[in-house]
């Protein structure tokens, strides 16, 4: 009876052995996993920072300006012109003309 109780008690510690062996190893395995996202995300993050600085720089004034030069396109330095309809032409020297005139009932 007493060697019967010993190899229960045996079987038991084998059986909580197994089950820490078993717990480790699946533990160790998900470290490996959040260390391979980890380095990853590094990865990521350093392909999404060379992304945007590249651009960024293409979207820069002085940039844009060599890219559309080589089209033969330059710079304004005075303001654009306005392509207005006959009918608003007038419309426009009258209020132009007359600015501060009032309409008197």
């Amino acid at each position: 009876m007493v060697v019967d109780d010993y190899i229960k008690f045996m079987i038991f510690l084998a059986a909580i052995g197994l089950v820490y062996i078993w717990n480790s190893h699946r533990a160790e395995r998900q470290v490996k996993i959040m260390e391979s996202y980890r380095v990853e995300v590094k990865r990521l993050k350093s392909n999404y920072l060379l992304k945007e600085s590249t651009l960024s720089a293409g979207t820069r004034l002085s940039k844009i300006q060599q890219i559309v030069d080589t089209v033969g396109l330059r710079t304004l330095h005075e303001p654009a012109y306005k392509i207005i309809k006959g009918a608003e032409v007038s419309q426009l020297t009258n209020e132009t003309a007359q600015p501060n005139t009032q309409i008197q009932p």
